[in-house]
């Protein structure tokens, strides 16, 4: 069982730019403009990945995180900021600095498609052993 990626970005070009990137380097998506419609999706899908977009100016990336880390606790997180991302599983997160950064009009500094799909594939994997190993006091 592949996870079921989701993108959320406010911005159109964004999404339309990481919907692109996903799909060359073959990772299907669902692309969302806002937080609630990410949440309605994600009801009943058995594992995730959810890239949040977090470079908006606005705050509804932030308000999502909280409400992922909340209510789908097991959903793996892959949060873009300026300059990197966080990668968040259910047992930790850590920071993914971005070698190669695009730069494309107005949108703060993005990863390549190779760096973004690696990230995305690492926590594809992590949630399919999160699947076959629950953590201790789950089984």
């Amino acid at each position: 069982m592949h996870p079921t990626l989701l993108v959320h970005s406010r911005q159109e070009p964004a999404r339309r730019l990481l919907r692109l990137m996903l799909e060359g380097e073959g990772l299907g998506c669902r692309v969302f403009a806002d937080g609630d419609s990410v949440l309605e999706a994600l009801e009943g899908l058995p594992v995730a990945v959810v890239v949040v977009d977090a470079r908006d100016p606005d705050e509804e990336g932030l308000l999502l995180l909280g409400l992922l880390w909340r209510r789908f606790p097991g959903a793996m997180r892959l949060v873009l900021h300026v300059g990197g991302a966080r990668l968040h599983t259910a047992s930790g997160s850590e920071e993914c600095a971005w070698e190669t950064s695009e730069v494309l009009g107005p949108f703060p500094a993005l990863p390549s498609a190779g760096e973004l799909a690696a990230a995305v594939r690492h926590l594809g994997a992590q949630a399919q052993l999160a699947v076959l190993r629950p953590a201790v006091g789950q089984a």
